[in-house]
């Protein structure tokens, strides 16, 4: 409940975090915002998987120190090889330039697995809308923020807009 004593309905609420979801996206058409999802989506099922497969390997060779200095000289034991910098608890600990981090990771899980090149490699995730590369100055994590001047209106530093909330909660 807020506040006021409004509740807030499942169709304000997704009607909310899609406007918020343009805001974050910017200038990015909808239908293209999916070359930006599905990479990521795809590099953390490979990060999933690598883990378990290590963690399983660690099980058979004692340890999973062990089994991540096996892997690491002999990337054969995994079906997909994710280098350190491309693995996600590494990724979702970043702040800063998380843009060019993602990028480079994606490139670096295609150089070690040729069998994904052009299928998770696909976008640069700090590309401006003429293609050209920009430095990422705040992670994600630090794009929006609730703005508690402007009763709870949400904030998008990437946009420089702010998304008022939905009528019954301000």
């Amino acid at each position: 409940m807020s506040p006021n004593n409004h509740t807030l309905d499942i169709t304000t609420l997704e009607t909310w975090l899609w406007e918020a979801a343009c805001k974050i996206r910017g200038p990015v058409d909808a239908p293209k915002f999916k070359d930006y999802i599905l990479p990521l989506v795809f590099l953390k099922r490979l990060s999933d998987v690598f883990d378990d497969e290590v963690a399983r390997l660690g099980e058979e060779f004692g340890s999973r120190a062990t089994a991540e200095r096996l892997v690491e000289d002999d990337h054969d034991l995994v079906r997909f090889y994710l280098p350190e910098a491309a693995r996600w608890g590494r990724l979702a600990k970043l702040t800063t330039g998380l843009g060019e981090a993602l990028t480079d990771a994606v490139r670096a899980v295609s150089r070690e697995n040729p069998k994904l090149a052009g299928v998770i490699d696909v976008v640069d995730f700090n590309a401006t809308q003429a293609g050209q590369r920009k430095r990422a100055t705040t992670g994600c994590g630090n794009w929006c923020s609730t703005d508690r001047r402007s009763r709870g209106a949400l904030h998008c530093a990437w946009t420089r807009e702010s998304l008022s909330p939905p009528q019954g909660l301000r």
